[in-house]
């Protein structure tokens, strides 16, 4: 067998790619000029220059989101989907974060004022009933004053309640000012208020046209309100990231402790906790069969497509590619047979 090991090509993306493993033809593993290492490779794909970097990804870069603590925040680097670098609207930059976390709002925005324990002026949260609220004065845990964002002012509260959130704010809350407002719910649709009666007594219309009567403003900011159409069906629809980067949907829900859910390729786990749905930490079963063909696992993701490693069972072609690359796959044994 000839050892192609130190061999080197220029991918279509215009990178400098080396073989730094050889196997076999249908096994090498070769590393592009930033570092980029991608594993078990067809020979012949390396000379065509169509292996992809899975790595060169700059089509999320100026996405934005909101995050669960109520600020705006903007992808200004993407390396992969488990490390990319975030922006928040008032410069304050985090770093090294996955992309399912700022999908999901779960990257926290860093309290930069809080240079020691005690000081913890401007910290921001939002209160049991949805409203934000932001520390003005920070005397002690037990001595700190509260501004809503309608700028009313409570004083003398306690850390602990702003944490817990079970500061109110004063007076009648009726700002009309939320008509319109609008938010991506759970269920992956953008919601908007349409009526705003008060705190506990909004009503939400769905980008698909559905409207959810009498909800709490705090549910709305928490993304928790479903379609009226989805409640029959408990969470069914609802999606979420695996930890392995595919999109996984609830195709039937009995209870918390007994959900099936459908990954993006087509494999069902079932009799599952929703709980690892939501953390995103139900397993794929590997290989994975799609008629004639083989999936054997993911092999990377590129510009928001997985890229699998398969085989087809009845010409034996072994090789990697999307869904879609799979799907329109001719067998040769098939050629050969007509």
């Amino acid at each position: 067998m000839k050892d192609r090991t130190g061999e080197t090509a220029i991918a279509l993306n215009g990178q400098n790619m080396q073989i730094i493993a050889y196997r076999n033809a249908s096994d090498i593993d070769v590393q592009f000029e930033d570092e980029t290492i991608v594993r078990n490779i067809i020979y012949s794909n390396f000379k065509k220059g169509v292996v992809k970097n899975p790595n060169l990804v700059k089509s999320r870069i100026g996405e934005t989101n909101k995050s669960n603590d109520g600020y705006d925040m903007t992808i200004i680097a993407y390396r992969s989907h488990k490390d990319i670098d975030i922006q928040f609207r008032d410069g304050t930059i985090v770093t090294n974060k996955r992309y399912d976390s700022f999908k999901l709002g779960k990257i926290k925005y860093p309290n930069i004022k809080q240079k020691t324990f005690n000081d913890r002026t401007g910290e921001t949260k939002l209160n049991n009933q949805g409203i934000q609220m932001t520390i003005i004065k920070y005397r002690s845990a037990k001595d700190i004053d509260i501004q809503f964002e309608d700028n009313s002012i409570v004083e003398h509260r306690t850390y602990k309640a702003f944490k817990e959130g079970s500061i109110k704010k004063p007076g009648k809350y009726t700002n009309k000012y939320k008509l319109g407002e609008s938010i991506i719910a759970n269920n992956g649709l953008r919601m908007t208020i349409i009526a705003y009666r008060g705190i506990k007594d909004i009503d939400v219309q769905f980008e698909d046209g559905s409207i959810a009567y009498h909800k709490s403003y705090a549910n709305f900011k928490r993304r928790e309100i479903a379609r009226p159409e989805d409640v029959t069906y408990n969470r069914i629809g609802e999606k979420h990231l695996a930890t392995n980067g595919q999109l996984m949907t609830v195709i039937k829900y009995n209870c918390t402790k007994d959900v099936d859910v459908q990954f993006e390729d087509g494999y069902i786990s079932k009799n599952k906790l929703y709980g690892s749905f939501i953390s995103g930490e139900i397993g794929h079963k590997w290989p994975y069969i799609i008629g004639n063909i083989q999936l054997e696992k993911i092999a990377y993701k590129y510009n928001d497509e997985i890229n699998y490693e398969y085989i087809c069972k009845k010409c034996h072609h072994h090789d990697i590619g999307t869904l879609d690359e799979i799907k329109a796959h001719i067998c040769e044994g098939e050629l050969i047979n007509d």
